[in-house]
Formats: structure tokens, C-alpha cells, sequence
């Protein structure tokens, strides 16, 4: 199995895989993805993504054509509910010209590989990787961060580079008149690993991004959370949006009032007032109904959360 960075190095030699993409950072499964699918042209036409329950005719379908218009076309399955026998019904149907791609959490799912199968490693970076990439990262734009602040950052940030790259980027627009990072603001400025899941989570939901949606609940819940306590998080982001929108208070009076940061309440409004008080009171109010009838026993954690995200993301 190699490392996600190596796969550039792999791609001269082996375009074609199949290419089998393990871990939970899924920021680096995209550019890894990209990176295999860049020599595909119309990915319209060329890129079939299958999610978790696919349909095995559909898929093996979807790999034995060809390329239209393009020298290769490629099929993406995001699932870990499949097996050898599964695998190779799809694999002995592909065309030669398709590049077959499987992203997954773990490796255990697979035994008896094609001999040309590439396993890629996507799994969140080690500490020494995370804090090299976090200094490569402000130094290659000038900006000066010392160790420990390095260290906290990958700390907050749980080594996964795709949340890593999204609060650096937050941290030089924040800091770009001096190009200086100040470590004092870091706590205020950088999200815990949770926090940061469940914004984006609310993000998806209110964009009706169902892609985004699954993704970060699985990640969520594979990491040990329970349905109940993702739904009082999620619940707990909403009230947060309703507050910051309807009150007239100052950022810092919710912040205090509410347990959170300031940043936590900034970030809330704006996507608050994406929508109106109504509808988001009304988002709310079904929420708190979804954790009482779950408490009561009149439902169960997983059906509470899932009945939940269908209203939000369709109510």
C-alpha cells in the first residue's frame, strides 16, 4: 500500500488500476481522485460516481463502455458494503479502457486483489506529516507561525489535512496585514475536529448537498458518535443560527450566553440569514421535537437523526 502523496509517481506507470482508496480523510481521497481522473477530458460524459447502495448491474453497466469522445473514461464507487465475490464480477466486466476506482474506510474488505491493484493509504496524516504540511503551508505565502502554534493547530485539527488546509486558510486571511500568526487568537479562530464536522454538516444540509451530507454523517458517526448526540450537535448548531439572527445582542453577549465563541456565532449568522426566521424557527422546533420523541422512546436514535436531516435538508 503506498501513501497518498506517492501516487503521482504510481499514475506514470499504472493509469488504469483498479485504484482502491482506504481512510477517513476524505479531503485527501479528492485529490487523490482528481489526480487519477485529470487525464479524462468530458468527465460529463467519462466519470460515473456510484454511491453506498449501489446497484451491482448498474455498475458493472456503467464499466464495461467506452470513453466517449475522450481516451479513457473512470467509475468511482464510495462504499464499504462490498466484498471480493462483488468486486470481481465488477473488475472482470471492465473495459480495458475504464479506470476503476473504490473508496472505502477500511481494508479488510477486499482479499485475493488483481495483482496491478493500487491500495492507496488516505487515512488522516501522522503528527510529523500534518506539521510539516501546516509549515510548508504558511511559509511557501511568507507567513511566520512558530512550532507550538504549528503543534495546535494540528492538535485542533485531529492531523486531518483536509480540515488542516481549510483553517490555514482561514488563519492567513485572518492575519494577512502582518503576515504573522498570532497563537493567542488560535483558540478563537480554529474549530475543534467536532465543531468544524458539524458546521460543515449544516452547511450541506441547508445547501441540500446530499453528497456532503452522507459523507460528513458517516465520518461523524464512524468516529464514535452516537445518532443521538449528532443530533444535539446539529440541533445545538441551528439554535445557534436562530440566536445570532434574532437577537440583539452583540456577537460576544451570545457567544457568552450560548458557551461558544465569537467566531462560532459569526460564522452561524451568516449562514442564518440565508434563510428566513421562520423557516430556520421552524427547523428548530422540529429538531427539539426529533430529541424529545427519541427520549421519550417513541422513536430511535438513528431514525431521529435521519428524520431530522430529511427535513432540514427537504422539509
Amino acid at each position: 500500500m503506498i501513501r497518498a502523496w506517492e501516487l503521482s509517481a504510481v499514475l506514470n506507470n499504472n493509469r488504469k488500476g483498479p485504484f482502491i482508496l482506504y481512510g477517513d480523510d476524505f479531503y485527501v481521497k479528492k485529490l487523490a481522485v482528481k489526480e487519477i481522473v485529470s487525464v479524462i477530458s468530458n468527465k460529463e460524459l467519462n466519470f460515473r460516481i456510484f454511491e453506498e447502495d449501489f446497484d451491482l448491474s448498474e455498475v458493472i453497466e456503467a464499466v464495461a463502455v467506452y470513453p466517449i469522445f475522450d481516451e479513457l473514461r473512470a467509475v468511482l464507487i464510495r462504499t464499504d458494503k462490498i466484498n471480493s465475490d462483488k468486486f470481481n464480477k465488477i473488475y472482470s466486466n471492465c473495459s480495458e479502457k475504464t479506470i476503476l476506482i473504490f473508496s472505502c474506510f477500511k481494508s479488510e474488505v477486499f482479499k485475493n486483489l488483481p495483482f496491478e491493484t493500487v491500495e492507496i493509504d488516505c487515512s488522516r496524516a501522522d503528527e510529523r506529516s500534518a506539521y510539516t504540511f501546516v509549515k510548508n503551508s504558511f511559509e511557501s505565502d511568507g507567513y511566520i507561525c512558530d512550532s507550538d502554534t504549528i503543534n495546535l493547530i494540528v492538535k485542533k485539527c485531529g492531523s486531518y489535512i483536509g480540515k488542516i488546509n481549510n483553517e490555514i486558510i482561514k488563519l492567513k486571511a485572518y492575519f494577512f496585514d502582518d503576515k504573522k500568526i498570532n497563537p493567542l487568537y488560535i483558540d478563537e479562530v480554529v474549530n475543534s475536529e467536532t465543531d468544524y464536522e458539524v458546521f460543515e454538516l449544516s452547511k450541506a444540509l441547508l445547501s441540500k448537498d446530499t453528497q456532503k451530507i452522507n459523507d460528513v454523517k458517516s465520518r461523524l458517526l464512524s468516529d464514535g458518535k452516537s445518532p443521538s448526540a449528532l443530533l444535539g450537535l446539529i440541533t445545538a448548531q441551528f439554535r445557534r443560527m436562530l440566536h445570532s439572527v434574532i437577537s440583539d445582542m452583540s456577537l460576544s453577549d451570545i457567544a457568552s450566553k450560548l458557551n461558544v465563541k465569537v467566531y462560532a456565532v459569526e460564522m452561524a449568522m451568516k449562514e442564518g440569514k440565508k434563510m428566513s426566521q421562520l423557516k430556520l424557527k421552524k427547523i428548530v422546533d422540529y429538531l427539539q421535537n426529533c430529541e424529545y420523541r427519541f427520549k421519550k422512546g417513541e422513536m430511535s436514535d438513528i431514525n431521529a437523526l435521519e428524520t431530522a436531516i430529511d427535513f432540514v435538508t427537504f422539509g
